[in-house]
């Protein structure tokens, strides 16, 4: 197992020749990649070739594993000093025009940081209309479920606001999958005793997992992964809980209303126990 967040050298491959060439570049290791590849993925930190604050997933790579450049010590205070400028664009998030380049057809580069942040961000992004189904599926899905109903504010009661979250996926060579939006409440608002009371949830043990993948081994059987859509939405609060009406979806009309919940939403305190 190599050390997370270690400095490691990558070094790019002439896709056509497929020899070792001069470039290398310098980056911090991340973690395995499990999805199309055994490869490692890394964070450019430094480079001529690929730009800053970079996703690169690669197997050509030499680990420096008692190197760890985001983090001030000893050994890497030196190169830290000596590449601040390169870790100042780590931190930053950018706003120069990327290129996509070619390294061949086991390496693959992702851009970090071009998700919106806030709904405004959204709509008024050039693939708006993507992000606009996002939020309507999400919405539907919600509704369908009966998550909540409008009421008007009960005297006393303070409604908890709400936040759309956006985020892109990728295939495998970097083209876009699927535009998602999901509307999270500020469980950060609540207040123990009053607004939930337990909020552990229980979860599989990974020695019984690994006694079910054993069993399936032995006896050549097929093995089905699911995932449940809108999984913490599916059981009724017990807690009387309001919310603000989210941005983009305040019912015409009834703009004074509050939200209901009437069952989990996401980023609630109780919501991975009540699922």
């Amino acid at each position: 197992m190599k050390v997370w967040g270690c400095l490691a050298k990558v070094i790019i491959l002439d896709p056509k020749k497929r020899k070792i060439g001069s470039k290398i570049i310098d980056c911090m290791f991340l973690g395995y990649v499990v999805e199309h590849s055994a490869a490692y993925r890394f964070l450019v930190l430094k480079s001529n070739v690929i730009e800053h604050n970079t996703i690169v997933e690669t197997k050509n790579v030499e680990f420096f594993e008692h190197i760890f450049p985001l983090k001030v010590t000893d050994t890497s205070k030196q190169l830290i000093d000596n590449n601040s400028d390169a870790m100042c664009e780590v931190l930053r998030r950018s706003k120069r025009q990327r290129n996509e380049t070619s390294f061949g057809d086991d390496f693959y580069t992702y851009l970090v940081g071009n998700d919106p942040t806030s709904f405004l961000e959204a709509i008024r992004a050039t693939d708006a209309k993507q992000w606009d189904k996002a939020i309507r599926t999400e919405i539907e899905s919600i509704e369908k479920n009966n998550t909540w109903t409008l009421v008007d504010l009960p005297k006393g009661a303070k409604p908890m606001g709400c936040k759309w979250i956006f985020k892109k996926t990728y295939h495998p060579d970097g083209s876009i999958d699927k535009y998602k939006a999901r509307l999270v409440v500020k469980g950060f608002t609540q207040k123990p005793n009053i607004d939930y009371f337990d909020t552990f949830a229980f979860v599989t043990m990974i020695s019984s997992i690994r006694v079910l993948l054993t069993l399936a081994t032995i006896h050549k059987l097929v093995i089905h992964k699911m995932d449940i859509k809108t999984a913490f939405l599916n059981d009724e609060l017990e807690e009387e809980i309001y919310m603000t009406q989210p941005e983009g979806c305040v019912v015409l009309g009834r703009e004074n209303k509050v939200c209901k919940l009437l069952k989990s939403l996401y980023e609630l305190k109780q919501a991975p126990k009540q699922w």
